[in-house]
This record gives structure tokens, sequence and C-alpha cells, in this order.
């Protein structure tokens, strides 16, 4: 059933199973495009977890809709988790969540959650065929700060850091994963009763107290910890001492107790302290947050050099001085000089992930279509002046009026060409004209008793361009949807232009609205291509709303006059 679930999302096949635990399995799929390869991951979450689970729950006294309520409670969870997970996609060292759909079971109570996401090698897979050394830890651990850095701005939480939730990208950097699923799963009563949970978690968290974001640096500390130290807990003997049973429940103990950890056995002086602070039972004692625990990394705090954080095989050429400032390739902060970012540690240079391939041809479809749809435009601005004279004929208002509104969707056009890096001046450009078109409709309604089809129709689809085009500026991941709301509206003049009876029925209004058929189908295909999460964003956006906003005011001038 997962696989077949799988089907909605055309053209992915399952390759191979990576891993399973209890909650279900990740597999690696594959989809051929233009005859590139693309690989992704997909995690299939079963809720609930096995039949086991909710024979628990009934023996428990909960009757059939009450486990159904339970589990429709933590699927919401799940479901709000990932969206809100959805904010943190353009972060380099975060996994990135790219689609994710909800099934429910065709023959049994439940759903399955399907995630699609980038495909990593996790961090013990990794480690199997690269030595831990301590320079590539303190990366490692600096590179998980920038990312916590980014969740503790949006409310984030991750609570399970651990190796299996640490990933590795071809390039080497690392990339935290799971966040929110990991949390909810903890919710059901299988996971609550498994003691690996208790391996990376702060006492406070233990012990059911109230606890912030420097329960993650903890977590983070014992990770760094245990690869410096054989891969051996706290208060755990060393390597070819086995590990008894016993020794795990007494090594938890001591350490949920408040005891001090000791020195991890391959670490240096400047950076045992680090560790051991940021492994402090006391909430109060340790880091307080990710930034704090990345400036340690980069400048111990017993004065010492400041710890390497990355390998020195690894390190990218600088940029060619030019005495102006750098871009990091990363997060798009300008720096002033340096190899490195001095906000998320990336190197510094002029490249930027660029999307997929298939983002990438709708990008270019959409810019094209953009283009032919400014050379219709033109076409029908000189069709108004020299087949319809507009300086000869008595409703000159009316043809001028006709003339700024071509121009501006021409604007339009402009704006969906020369989005590269940020599509927000489409949105913005849109938002304007249904504004204006919307206190035209409405003057004309109720000063002049205009109660009739076209002007009522002509208001709702400016309410409709106007949800559209704030759902793409307030919600990046709802782009698709924004955009189609605000095509809608071009494709709606169009119709009024030809079949509806809006224009004059002349050939300029005609090209007018092939053109505004280009347009609508321009800013959709432009939008399924997401903007760039890192880099540098260009945006020329008061450059198009200026001269829009002047058009505007014409096109409001024209109009009080052919009142």
């Amino acid at each position: 059933m997962e696989l077949e679930a799988l089907n909605i999302w055309p053209g992915w096949q399952a390759v191979r199973l990576i891993g399973e635990g209890s909650f279900g399995r990740v597999y690696e799929i594959v989809r051929s495009s233009f005859g590139i390869e693309e690989h992704s991951a997909l995690k299939v979450i079963s809720i609930p977890p096995s039949d086991a689970e909710l024979q628990s729950l009934r023996r428990d006294g909960l009757d059939e809709r009450s486990a159904t309520e339970y589990f429709r409670g933590l699927l919401d969870e799940f479901v709000q988790e990932i969206s809100l997970m959805s904010r943190l996609k353009g972060n380099a060292h975060i996994v990135a969540y790219e689609d994710y759909a909800v099934v429910k079971n065709p023959d049994c109570f439940g759903w399955k959650i399907l995630i699609r996401m980038e495909l990593l090698t996790d961090l013990p897979s990794y480690l199997q065929k690269h030595p831990v050394t301590q320079e590539l830890v303190v990366r490692m651990a600096t590179e998980l700060c920038t990312a916590l850095e980014e969740c503790s701005a949006a409310g984030v939480i991750h609570r399970d850091i651990k190796p299996d939730n640490i990933f590795v990208a071809k390039d080497g950097s690392f990339k935290l994963g799971d966040f929110g699923v990991a949390r909810t799963i903890e919710k059901t009563s299988a996971a609550l009763s498994k003691k690996g949970t208790y391996t990376y978690m702060a006492p406070e968290v233990y012990r059911g107290e109230a606890y912030g974001a420097s329960v993650d640096v903890y977590s983070l500390g014992l990770v760094m910890f245990r690869l410096l130290n054989e891969n051996r807990e706290p208060f755990l003997p060393l390597p070819p001492e086995p590990v008894r049973y016993q020794d795990k429940n007494d090594a938890l103990v001591r350490r949920i107790g408040g005891e001090p950890i000791p020195d991890p056995a391959h670490a240096d002086a400047a950076l045992s302290a680090v560790i051991r602070r940021a492994c402090a039972a006391d909430p109060q004692t340790r880091y307080a947050s990710a930034a704090q625990l990345k400036q340690a990394l980069a400048a111990p705090a017993d004065g010492t050099a400041a710890l390497p954080t990355v390998p020195q095989a690894a390190q990218p050429l600088p940029p060619e001085p030019s005495g102006k400032p750098v871009r990091c390739a990363r997060c798009g902060k300008l720096n002033n000089s340096g190899k490195f970012c001095i906000r998320c540690g990336g190197p510094l240079g002029p490249d930027e992930p660029e999307p997929e391939p298939r983002a990438l041809a709708f990008r270019r479809a959409g810019r094209w279509t953009a283009v032919a749809a400014a050379i219709v435009f033109v076409i029908a601005a000189f069709t108004a002046i020299l087949q319809q004279g507009v300086l000869r004929r008595t409703d000159t208002t009316n043809q001028l009026m006709l003339f700024t509104m071509i121009l501006y969707s021409g604007l339009s056009a402009l704006t969906v060409v020369c989005a590269k890096h940020s599509t927000r001046a489409i949105p913005l450009v849109a938002l304007l004209d249904a504004a204006f078109s919307l206190l035209l409709q409405l003057i004309r309604i109720f000063a002049y008793d205009s109660f009739y089809f076209g002007p009522l129709l002509q208001v709702l689809f400016c309410a409709t361009t106007t949800v559209g085009a704030v759902l793409w500026l307030a919600k990046p991941e709802k782009m698709v949807i924004g955009a189609s709301l605000c095509a809608a509206y071009n494709a709606f003049l169009a119709l009024n232009y030809t079949i509806l009876g809006g224009g004059s029925g002349t050939p300029a209004d005609v090209v007018y609205a092939v053109g505004l058929l280009a347009l609508a189908a321009s800013i959709v295909l432009r939008a399924l291509c997401p903007d760039n999460g890192g880099g540098k964003k260009r945006s020329y956006t008061v450059l198009f709303l200026v001269p829009a906003v002047v058009l505007k005011l014409f096109t409001l001038l024209f109009f009080f006059a052919n009142l």
C-alpha cells in the first residue's frame, strides 16, 4: 500500500528501502525528467504505527470513537508540524521537505503520511567511511547551530537531536532533519516506553519540567561528546571494555542526576570545556542558545586560538579581492572580507543553489511566455493608436484609458520576465492592479447605479486577485495557488474584452485579449519554480511599482474624464 500511495506524485518510482523503524519506512525514489534523473527520499509514517498500538488503546478503555479521535488528533499535529517546517525550507543546514501528502488506508483503519524530501546520507552511515576528527565534529556542530538558530527564530524546538537525525549532503555539509515529526511521534504510547529516547535527552525534559531552546544545545553537546569518545556516552567505560546493561542504567542516572560529565577521550582542553558547558545539567549554566554555542566553538572561552570549523582540505578558495562586499553562497548575507560568512559559516562566492531541472524548465517557459505577452501588448498598443485613431475619435478618453491598461499589462509581463531569483514584484503589481480596478468598479456601481452583471463580476475577480496576491506574498509555499488566482483575473479580462462584451470589438481589444491570456499562463508557469532559498536575491520591485502607480493614476484620471 505504501508504494501504491506514491502514485499521487506521477513519475516517481521507488528504488530501494533505505531504512525502517517503529513508525514507518524510508525509501529512495527516482524520477526521470527531460532526460535527467532526480533522486529524493520518501518517508512513510503510519498512523497508528501498528495494530498493536490500536489494541493497546482499546485495552486502556478507549472505544472505537475515542481511538479514532485520538489518532485523528495525532494526524492533525503531524500535518501542522510538517507545514511549519516548510517555513524553514530555504536553510542550507535543514533537511528540505519537498512535498507531503496524507493518504487514508483503503482497507483498514488509519492513515499514511508521505513526506518527500532531499536524499541525504545519515551521519552513522557517513562515519563508517570517514574518520571522526575534532575538526569534523566542530564543523558539524557549527553548521547544526546555524540550523538551530533559524529554528529558534521560528519558535521551533527540535528536542530529538541525535546521530540518526543528522544528515550529510554530497558536498559534505551537515543538515538537521526530523523536526516536529520526532516530537509528535513521542506522544504515542509506544515511543514513550522506549528508553532509547533518553540517550540524548536533557535532564529537565526527562523530569517533565519546563524547558527552552537550550535542550537542543544539550543534545548537540552529547552528540559531540559521543563522537569524540569512541562512540560511548558519558560515564561508560571506553573500548575495549564491554558495556553491560547495568553500566548504561548507572550512566543515565548519573547524567540525569546532574553529575558533571568528564572530558571526551579525543578532544583538546578548549573543545572539552565547550562540550562540558553545553552538557551542563543546570540550564542556567549551559549555553542558552545555539548562537552562543557556535560563538564558543569559533572562539573558546579560555582565550586559546579559535577552533577550526572547516577541515583544511575542504576549505574553498577565497573570492578574488574586488574591494566590494562578497555575498555568501548559502544565506546571501554580504560580508566585507574573509573566506567564510560571519552569519552561517558558508563559503563566500557567487554560487547559489539552483532549483531542480523541472522547476528551471517552468521558469524558462514562464519568462519566454511573458516575453511573447509583452510583444503582443506592444502590437495592441500600436493597433490602438494607428487603427483606432486614438487622437481622432470622439471617445478619446475611452481609448486613452484602454491604452494605459495595455501599458500596465505590458509592465506586468516585464515583472515576470525579470523575476529570476525573486517573484515579489509580480504579486505586488497584480495587487495594485486589482485594488485600482476594484476602486473604479465600486465607484461605478455605487455612485452611478451601474448594477449589472459586468461590473459585479469584475469586482469578484478583483477580490480574488487580491486574495491571491496576499497569499503569494505572505505564504511563499502557496505561491502556485496565489499565482493561479492572479492569473484568473487576466483570463477574465481577456474574456470580458472579447466574449462578454466589455470591449468595443476593435482589433486592439482582440490583440489585447490574446496578450492577457499569455500573461496569465506566464504567471502560473513562473510560480511553478520557487524563489531561490539561498544566494543573492535581486528584486526590482521599486522599479516596477513607481511606473505602475503612475499608470494607474492616469487610468483613474481618464476614468473620471469619461464619466
